[in-house]
């Protein structure tokens, strides 16, 4: 358990203008390999802070 102190755990860590894996972030399966929600995640912050006018949508229903 963390305590307030503690750094919150993230999955990428930003490195100039990229993001660095952090070992959370690894792929059950291959060492060397990133998992495909972590991946997931990212680009929905990077959407997120990117500023798009609020009328932007990706898809329409």
């Amino acid at each position: 358990m963390t305590g307030p102190s503690d750094p919150i755990p993230h999955y990428f860590v930003r490195d100039g203008e990229g993001f660095v894996p952090s070992g959370l972030a690894r792929n059950p399966w291959f060492d060397n390999a990133v998992a495909g929600g972590p991946i997931a995640a990212l680009i929905g912050h990077v959407i997120e802070q990117a500023g798009f006018d609020a009328r932007f949508e990706i898809c329409s229903s």
